[in-house]
């Protein structure tokens, strides 16, 4: 079998270390996560492999050893999805099947076991789960019988975010007939889309249990977690390098005093020097080139290359980017350490959870927190300021637009609908009445007529809209409303459209980056296409300016947006 690595997605669990590297490519026992991704799979009897990067992503080649396996190398214009990722490669793929993994995985588990499960079972996809002693269950919305064989797929996105994330382990098989059921140029997921379509048109589906080790690293949790688990033999198959004592690997070309205290298991990569008197309690990693100098203490931490730990200097339970250098004396505990300062942009995106400080050093970090207060600072008072302004300069358009909407059709002047806010959080978005009083009930009956991709609807002739409604949304007067859900902090002016927890399914990832700030009334793609730009470029755009928000970009958008509404751009 051949096997495609999907490593496109844009991730931010472990920003900002992967900033300018994708997860994929984060050193693990100090050689990129991917690696050992191909290694595995040689050793499982793959030859081939194709490797899927966003466009942005520079994969580090050299870095791979490839000498008994092809590594091939396909880089996505714009995002794709995971299943669209398949449909780009392939001409890669033979008439046989062929396995698919999760980029950010690390695994254990016996592949040759689950092939042959595929063929015995004769399916089209096999779907590879975590164990479960129940015979009959539904995981993630996936029905399974007592024969492994997968009887429904249900997608559920309920209104708050507790959707079950499943014991679905991003390990797939497919037959190659299944990549006639994958859209072209558009995004298509495996999960959401690829699987339920597959099982409404009757293809074989079924389920592989397992209980060997399969772990995505995903989270700085997962990051020591994988990295304990390999050092304390958890793991097989990852090569350590030479064992000079119980436990104490080391590389080439290293420096080792013999006055240093060594605890095990402690990885120490090539041309490293430890000093007299440095202490390293493992589990730990020091990657090559690093320097811990005398009386330096590393405990449970892990060190990238070029790292150096000054003399009398404390890491414990931390991460130490690459060519950091923590001061003399200094104790870090507990944080992740960089070398570069950070954006608005980048605190935007870091995760709230397992991580106490992310500098480069005190002065950096606080000159961060300070901008990035400041921006917000700046932003809450425009948004109040301009909203004020407008709502009283449009006030009598307000009461002209509500007559004739009311007078045009019978139903309520306003149109409110429940929205995901900054952090999920839902609010009731305003918008002017530009549809008969059922047009929600009969949305369900002409989805299939809709002329975009993606989970939201939109036609450009809809015949819900009344004529008053067709002249609002041509000149986007509709939005106008929605100035009061600024003045009441539930929207800004600029930023990513609010939209129902629904219409966000098709990509968790890009749900949960736009969720990191608060909606706006315009945005990134709203100048940028808007209702002509294809879903791809939705997630794009939305991504790009979480990624990069600053006041210059709101201004900027705010300006193109008058031309976009004269213009009326994407506007139906």
């Amino acid at each position: 079998m051949k096997a495609v690595i999907l490593t496109g997605s844009d991730r931010t669990n472990l920003h900002p270390i992967t900033k300018h590297l994708p997860n994929a490519y984060i050193p693990l026992i100090n050689r990129p996560l991917i690696e050992h991704t191909v290694r595995y799979l040689y050793r499982s009897g793959v030859k081939e492999v194709m490797v899927c990067l966003n466009n942005k992503a520079i994969p580090p080649v050299e870095q791979i050893e490839t000498s008994n396996i092809k590594v091939y190398y396909h880089f996505e214009k714009y995002p794709r999805g995971t299943a669209g990722c398949l449909k780009d490669c392939e001409g890669f793929f033979d008439d046989e099947a062929f396995i698919v993994l999760d980029g950010h995985l690390f695994l254990g588990l016996d592949l040759s076991e689950l092939i042959r499960f595929h063929m015995k079972k004769g399916a089209d996809a096999t779907i590879v789960l975590k164990e479960s002693d129940d015979s009959s269950r539904i995981i993630e919305d996936i029905e399974v019988t007592k024969d492994h064989l997968i009887n429904n797929i249900t997608i559920r996105h309920p209104s708050k975010d507790t959707r079950k994330r499943g014991n679905t382990t991003g390990i797939y098989i497919f037959n190659h007939k299944v990549i006639d059921y994958i859209e072209s140029n558009s995004y298509f997921d495996i999960k959401e889309q690829l699987l339920p379509r597959l099982q409404n048109d009757g293809l074989s589906l079924y389920a592989y249990e397992t209980d060997g080790y399969c772990r995505e690293v995903d989270t700085f949790k997962d990051y020591f977690d994988v990295t304990r688990d390999i050092l304390h033999g958890n793991v097989n198959g990852v090569p350590l390098g030479k064992e000079i004592l119980d436990g104490i690997w080391i590389g080439e070309g290293v420096h080792l005093s013999k006055k240093a205290n060594l605890l095990g298991p402690v990885i120490i990569g090539n041309h490293c020097k430890i000093e007299d008197h440095a202490q390293i309690i493992g589990p730990s990693v020091i990657g090559d080139n690093c320097c811990i100098s005398k009386n330096s203490l590393v405990r449970e931490s892990i060190l990238w290359d070029n790292s150096t730990i000054a003399m009398g200097a404390r890491v414990e339970y931390s991460v130490i980017g690459k060519k950091c250098t923590i001061p003399p004396e200094k104790r870090i505990q507990r944080s992740v350490i960089i070398d570069n300062d950070l954006t608005v942009g980048d605190i935007n995106v870091m995760p709230d959870l397992e991580i106490q400080r992310i500098n480069r050093s005190a002065l950096s970090f606080f000159f961060s927190g300070v901008r990035y207060k400041g921006y917000n600072v700046i932003k809450k008072g425009m948004d109040i300021t301009l909203s004020l302004l407008g709502l009283a300069l449009l006030s009598p358009l307000f009461l002209v637009i509500g007559i004739v909407v009311k007078m045009d059709s019978k139903g309520p002047v306003f149109f409110r609908q429940i929205r995901c806010g900054e952090g999920g959080r839902e609010f009731k978005m305003l918008k002017f009445r530009t549809m008969v009083r059922n047009a929600e009930r009969l949305q369900h009956q002409m989805f299939h007529k809709k002329d975009v991709d993606g989970p939201v609807f939109k036609m450009t002739n809809d015949p819900r809209v009344t004529r008053v409604g067709r002249i609002l949304r041509n000149s986007s007067l509709d939005e106008i409303p929605q100035l009061i859900n600024v003045l009441k902090g539930e929207m800004s002016l600029v930023g990513p459209r609010p939209l129902a927890r629904v219409e966000m399914k098709f990509s968790q990832i890009w749900r949960d980056i736009r969720l990191k700030v608060k909606p706006g009334i315009t945005g990134l793609w709203q100048v940028s296409g808007r209702g002509d730009a294809p879903f791809h470029d939705w997630i794009k755009y939305d991504t790009l300016y979480v990624k990069n928000q600053s006041l210059w970009l709101d201004i900027k958008i705010l300006v193109r947006t008058l031309w976009v509404v004269l213009k009326r751009v994407g506007a139906y």
